[in-house]
């Protein structure tokens, strides 16, 4: 886990505490979770910082699965490709690297 990756999130997705519909109009909290979250659901900043880190962990490690070459790959560009693949969802990223898009 990097802290360029960490601060790429952070920064672009930022901090909301509260559960809200993102703009394809998935509930979402914290940096970014959309996993079981429901209108009216609240969390705390630090629980934010756990999802995110568990979010982070489990994005790298569903990348080098996907794409062993990544484990090569250098901390810029591993943040880079994994802020990707936080973005649009490892189901998208799987499509796109067998269509050798990726």
């Amino acid at each position: 886990m990097t802290d360029l990756l960490i601060d790429l999130i952070k920064r672009f997705e930022g901090l909301r505490l509260s559960a809200y519909r993102c703009s394809a109009g998935v509930w979402t909290i914290g940096y970014g979770h959309t996993r079981c979250i429901a209108k009216g659901l609240l969390i705390t900043e630090q629980q934010a910082n756990t999802l995110l880190l568990q979010n982070i962990s489990k994005t790298i490690n569903q990348a080098l699965v996907i794409s062993s070459i990544l484990a090569e790959a250098g901390e810029n560009r591993l943040s880079a490709i994994c802020y990707f693949i936080f973005n649009i969802g490892v189901g998208r990223y799987k499509i796109l690297h067998s269509s050798k898009m990726c």
